[in-house]
């Protein structure tokens, strides 16, 4: 037979499901800060051309 109760199995449910969600909000969240990286070194990059092209042309 089977140990576990329907209130051991509930729990040991929520915990896997709990663990999954934690798991997607870290992922979510490096997605993010990936995101705002790469917008960043964008923009560095764009003003720097940006800077240079200045420096030729004046």
């Amino acid at each position: 037979m089977n140990d576990f109760t329907d209130g051991a199995w509930l729990g040991a449910r929520q915990a896997v499901s709990a663990t999954g969600r934690r798991g997607a909000r870290r992922r979510r969240m490096m997605a993010d800060q990936f995101l705002r990286g790469v917008s960043y070194g964008v923009g560095t990059a764009v003003t720097g051309l940006f800077v240079l092209w200045f420096q030729a042309h004046r």
